[in-house]
């Protein structure tokens, strides 16, 4: 799901009141556990973007952004109870767009014409809306993953959400078969106790099954499995849904996990959907490579870029090449500012994708570009 900040409408706003006006990128770590650490780091952010402010455009450009920047960066701003791990703040002289971010980031300020969106792509690739069917032998949750919270589904009454619920009286566990014949009993070995379970806990997951496919009949979401192996195994076997993940897997009990357990036992789920972003666009290159439809050098990426030709650019949070986008060249210069924020920005405002991975990522260590032809 995009984030809010990085679709095309956004982005226009942001940047055709001044085309050529100061953009400050403030990203912060946030820890409401130590505010005095966290409100002298903040501070620090602040003084470096008004001495570049100043130094690049002048005391007057910096006059009108800093009232927006200081209570962007207030406490109340700051430690909001829904915090995540991270804050990001865009400042113009004319408006400022706030978002919170899930994971840590580098504490960074940058002062140019156009917003540094990297740590906003990286959250971005870890954006993974699903539901969560947390399944156990005689229960089920279900778990909205929205904005990387989990929400807990109300369920109507009628849904299977136990074992007795959904069965009643058709339980057959612990049963065994018994015919009266006088005084005496007669017994048939066909339904043992386990064997009585076995069917309860088939029957079972097939009504939580036929609850499912009613209930995501109107959507594509995805749906993940949270339960032991073999409840994992049986379910899948008897599931006609068609949106299980095969993919994402939690493989343990979800038996009396609270919300915040919960939380914890889906992150590594969102590094996940992120890897694999990266994984299959570093693929997509080297497949792109291998046909030349690579786009390596800076001028060719420049030019392919500022003519909506690249599909897809990969960038590393560090990367940096100083110069001058001119038209649709690219001009090195060491003492210029970094020319990179600004071929992400043309990149999403032509509808390209932009990839952000580690610096050891990248092929040939440098940022590439994959032709759209």
């Amino acid at each position: 799901m995009p984030n809010s900040l990085l679709n095309t409408a956004t982005l226009t706003t942001l940047l055709t009141q001044h085309p050529d006006a100061p953009v400050v990128s403030i990203y912060a770590n946030i820890d409401p556990a130590d505010r005095p650490h966290t409100r002298l780091r903040v501070q620090d952010l602040i003084r470096q973007a008004k001495q570049h402010v100043t130094r690049q455009f002048g005391t007057d450009w910096w006059a009108s952004i800093e009232p927006r920047v200081t209570a962007a960066l207030s406490d109340d701003a700051l430690f909001a109870q829904n915090i995540k791990e991270s804050i990001a703040v865009l400042t113009t002289a004319d408006q400022v767009i706030i978002d919170h971010l899930s994971t840590n980031v580098t504490d960074q300020v940058s002062v140019s014409t156009v917003p540094e969106l990297r740590p906003l792509l990286r959250e971005q690739q870890r954006a993974f809306d699903f539901d969560l069917l947390a399944l156990n032998g005689d229960s089920f949750k279900l778990y909205q993953i929205r904005n990387h919270r989990v929400i807990l589904t109300p369920l109507p009454e009628d849904a299977p959400t136990t074992l007795t619920q959904a069965l009643g009286t058709e339980i057959r566990g612990g049963d065994v078969n018994g015919v009266s014949r006088g005084e005496h009993a007669g017994y048939h070995g066909h339904h043992t106790k386990d064997v009585g379970k076995d069917i309860d806990l088939t029957n079972y997951f097939q009504a939580v099954d036929n609850f499912m496919q009613a209930w995501q009949k109107d959507t594509q979401r995805p749906l993940i499995l949270f339960a032991l192996p073999e409840n994992q195994a049986l379910f899948r076997k008897l599931s006609r849904l068609a949106h299980v993940s095969t993919k994402y897997v939690l493989n343990e009990s979800p038996a009396n996990l609270s919300t915040a357990q919960i939380q914890q036992r889906i992150e590594p789920l969102f590094e996940q959907h992120a890897d694999q972003i990266i994984q299959t666009g570093l693929k997509t290159y080297h497949d792109a490579a291998n046909a030349n439809h690579q786009v390596k050098l800076p001028t060719d990426i420049a030019t392919a870029v500022s003519h909506g030709q690249l599909g897809t650019l990969i960038v590393a949070d560090t990367s940096e090449w100083n110069g001058h986008l001119d038209r649709d060249q690219f001009i090195a210069d060491p003492t210029a500012a970094n020319a990179i924020p600004s071929l992400c920005v043309t990149m999403l405002q032509h509808g390209g994708d932009v990839i952000v991975v580690n610096e050891d990522q990248l092929p040939d260590g440098q940022p590439v570009g994959i032709s759209r032809y």
